[in-house]
């Protein structure tokens, strides 16, 4: 990960040069950034860190923050932003098109597939700019581009389904193979379901596999 600035640390997963970007293998790549944010990039997520730079995010005269820019060309980034971090940090989001966003505070999901973009913010307050044009979006909220929406109308993200796992936990001895069936709760107006399964190595979490 050469094209990752100085400070930037990849907690788990990895992230491979590909002419000018960087693409996550198949386990995805978790980075801590510069000022202590987290990101979670899909597997197979194209991406690009960019110099940092300062942005007026806060209330009226408090200082600028220094937000991490990342360029995302395809994929999803899961973005976390502790609140007890010693100074403001905030992660930008570009992208080709014409959204934009900063992650200053929460949870926060970017998205690049294709022909849209979407922002959602999950915890906390995420600002969202088509163009010129900057808004703030507040938790639960999402704003997808695209050709069927220009102005991108921000709309609730969808519920969260129930998942069950039979049987609920499953050993394994001397790397003896496991098998567990996965059932869900449908969601309303969800088209496309996705599952991430993820082990856990000590404090760190890290993708496994995604379908």
């Amino acid at each position: 990960s050469d094209l990752a600035l100085v400070g930037d640390r990849l907690l788990s997963g990895n992230a491979s040069a590909d002419a000018t970007a960087l693409v996550a293998g198949t386990r995805g790549a978790t980075y801590e950034l510069r000022g202590g944010a987290t990101v979670m990039f899909s597997p197979d997520a194209e991406f690009t860190f960019e110099p940092s730079m300062r942005v007026k995010i806060r209330k009226p005269g408090d200082p600028e923050t220094l937000a991490r820019v990342i360029r995302m060309v395809r994929g999803r980034a899961e973005v976390t932003i502790p609140a007890n971090l010693k100074e403001p940090t905030a992660v930008y989001f570009r992208t080709p098109g014409k959204m934009s966003a900063i992650a200053k505070e929460g949870r926060s999901t970017f998205i690049v597939d294709g022909g849209q973009t979407t922002a959602a913010s999950r915890e906390g307050e995420l600002l969202v700019g088509i163009g010129d044009l900057w808004k703030p979006l507040h938790a639960g909220l999402a704003r997808t581009l695209a050709l069927d929406d220009p102005t991108a109308v921000p709309h609730p993200i969808l519920g969260t389904p129930v998942v069950t796992a039979s049987p609920a936990v499953l050993l394994s001895q001397r790397g003896e193979p496991a098998h567990a069936a996965m059932s869900w709760s449908p969601v309303k107006d969800a088209v496309r379901y996705e599952l991430t399964v993820t082990e856990s190595v000590g404090n760190e979490t890290s993708p496994v596999s995604q379908v």
